[in-house]
């Protein structure tokens, strides 16, 4: 039976309200009457009825007021009542104000029976699908739970069909409003679907039956691309049955690490093996190592463009592998990466003193973030710090910076002087201290980068001979070939011919 409290100033129509049907006929029954706004708030919250007649008009607190208490009431959230307003004509503005607070619709005094009646049953039905609702949420729940069909399901063939679970990470979304309010605007974005939801920790769980799978995917997209660009959403299988339900759900759960590697605004798709992937962290170290040595030179090169491409370099290699790894290993790998580059760099310039705090600073930080993007960001702002570091205020830092500079620059039209002025020193010195530590005059180093550089565009290129003297940085394609015959003993057209030779 469902309980009905009746809400009135008037004791007569109470008493004619509690008359005018058949209650049991709907399977109501009254379980209490106000005669005024506060004692209804205080019955609704001793008594939980399911409906509330409620005069808009009443002492103490009028239903508009009453109605407004039940919504900001934080104990009555999980177990507001329906309501139907009384009201008279002249009140027809407070009750269309009363629907905006939640009122399912309202009656005009003298109150109508078959109209009462309508609104009666509409509302039981109502009630009847939300408590059939409720009743399966908490059976889906308990399956979940115990990890078993039969202890929440007597006859699980009456639930046959194609289940898929969705898994909504709370943590990770960031939320700015409660947990249950974000359930509803899972609800209402899904409506059409018609999911079963329930709050688990703090995870939101949705069960799609006998859904189109696209349509579940689309509407999961839009959902992610609305909402915070952190990735928060893992999509389970599509399996048959209850026991496909719970291990749409079990893997749900095996792969909400995944989102720690998923890029923004975008959701982790589960396969039906995807947990077959065991992680294999020999994969990951060698990667690791590498990086780490690359890494070292390029600071100690001022080689900011090898440093970028290294970078590039590993995470696309990481990339085809991530599906294998563990967030907790990853982080514990790139704290690993910044320790050691510290400590390779220490070890080989002692006389530095680099401060060893510099990169342990960084192990929480690393340890606290929640997607891989950051972690790497962290490391790769740590080894590009550290490449700056390394060349302030040492006597060769200059040097290797304008030769770093150089080698990337080339095309341009490059003298001591414009070069000096870039990087605050005399030319002579710049041109004097750049033959000490190439052993070469500047001139004869830039020709010397072009020169290597137009046989690279020679050997892997169709390019014309003209075109590859501009972006050496030769202007005068007469010149380019005189610098060229000069370094290699023969024309480019020549070095062309010698390398098809070598081909064929």
């Amino acid at each position: 039976m469902f309980n009905v409290l009746i809400a009135d100033d008037e004791e007569s129509i109470r008493e004619g309200l509690m008359q005018i049907i058949d209650w049991e006929k709907y399977e109501c029954q009254i379980c209490g009457q106000a005669k005024n706004g506060e004692e209804a708030f205080k019955l609704i919250k001793e008594l939980s009825p399911d409906l509330v007649l409620l005069d808009i008009k009443m002492p103490k607190m009028t239903g508009l007021d009453t109605l407004k208490a039940v919504k900001n009431d934080a104990e009555l959230q999980n177990k507001k009542p329906h309501f139907l307003i009384l009201s008279g004509f002249s009140d027809f503005t407070f009750a269309k104000e009363a629907m905006n607070y939640g009122a399912q619709g309202y009656l005009l005094k003298p109150v109508d029976e078959e109209e009462l009646e309508e609104r009666v049953s509409q509302i039981v039905n109502e009630l009847k699908t939300q408590n059939t609702e409720e009743d399966l949420n908490k059976k889906f729940e308990k399956m979940f739970l115990s990890n078993s069909v039969k202890n929440a399901f007597e006859k699980p063939s009456e639930h046959d069909g194609k289940y898929s679970v969705i898994l909504f990470d709370s943590k990770r979304a960031n939320l700015s409003q409660k947990i249950s309010d974000f359930n509803k605007s899972i609800k209402i974005a899904f409506t059409a679907l018609k999911p079963i939801t329930f709050i688990h920790n703090d995870d939101i769980i949705a069960i799609f039956k006998d859904c189109k799978r696209s349509t579940i995917l689309q509407t999961t997209e839009h959902f992610c691309k609305r909402n915070v660009a952190s990735p928060f959403v893992v999509v389970g299988p599509e399996l048959l049955n209850l026991e496909g339900a719970l291990e749409s759900f079990t893997t749900c759960y095996q792969d909400k690490d995944k989102l720690f590697f998923t890029p923004d605004f975008e959701y982790f798709l589960c396969t039906e093996d995807s947990n077959n992937n065991e992680e294999n962290p020999s994969d990951f170290s060698p990667l690791l190592e590498k990086l780490v040595q690359d890494a070292v030179f390029c600071i100690e090169t001022y080689d900011k463009a090898h440093l970028q491409e290294l970078f590039e370099t590993f995470l696309s290699d990481f990339n085809t592998k991530k599906g294998f790894y563990k967030s907790e290993n990853v982080k514990t790998k790139c704290v690993s990466f910044v320790i050691e580059l510290q400590s390779a760099l220490s070890k080989k310039y002692p006389e530095r003193n680099f401060p060893k705090e510099s990169a342990y600073a960084l192990v929480p930080q690393i340890l606290a973030q929640d997607r891989f993007v950051n972690a790497f960001n962290i490391v790769k702002t740590f080894a590009f710090d550290f490449l700056e570091n390394f060349h302030t205020n040492t006597a060769n830092s200059t040097i290797v910076k304008v030769i770093q500079y150089v080698k990337t620059n080339f095309a341009e039209d490059l003298k001591l002087e414009n070069l000096g002025e870039r990087f605050y020193c005399n030319a002579a010195y710049l041109g004097k201290r750049f033959r000490e530590e190439t052993g070469m005059q500047f001139n004869a180093y830039l020709d010397k980068i072009r020169i290597n550089e137009a046989k690279k565009k020679l050997e892997t290129t169709d390019l014309k001979v003209y075109e590859i003297s501009k972006i050496v940085g030769y202007s005068n394609t007469d010149y380019f070939f005189m610098k060229f015959r000069k370094a290699t003993g023969m024309t480019p057209k020549e070095y062309k011919q010698q390398l098809s030779k070598q081909e064929n």
